[in-house]
């Protein structure tokens, strides 16, 4: 018989694991004046790839490979989105803010 309380328990680390390199981006977006739009989109994706990579390698290992594959999914993303910013800033316009406010009617 299947255990399913290690299975649900796999499966939530498991995304716990690729979603884990989405928080770069967002913090960028919140703190940094010119986070790169595409690179933000390509950081999630690549830093979720090397992160459950790194977990299904090893086993899926509930523990220490939660941890680790997290630690590398961050850990990348951090890097590629740093080295991303810094070669194609884009700086974000506020003023298309006031001229969409402006369109809305309000």
């Amino acid at each position: 018989m299947i255990n399913t309380s290690v299975l649900l328990r796999g499966h939530v680390s498991g995304m716990g694991i690729a979603f884990s390199s989405a928080v770069i981006p967002v913090i960028m977006a919140c703190f940094v004046k010119t986070p790169n739009r595409e690179g933000a989109f390509w950081v999630a994706i690549i830093g979720s790839i090397c992160g459950m990579t790194y977990w299904l390698a090893t086993g899926a290992d509930l523990l220490w490979g939660v941890v680790w594959g997290t630690i590398i999914a961050l850990s990348v993303s951090a890097l590629i989105a740093d080295t991303w910013t810094v070669m194609r800033p884009q700086p974000f316009d506020f003023d298309s803010l006031i001229e969409s406010e402006g369109a809305m009617g309000g």
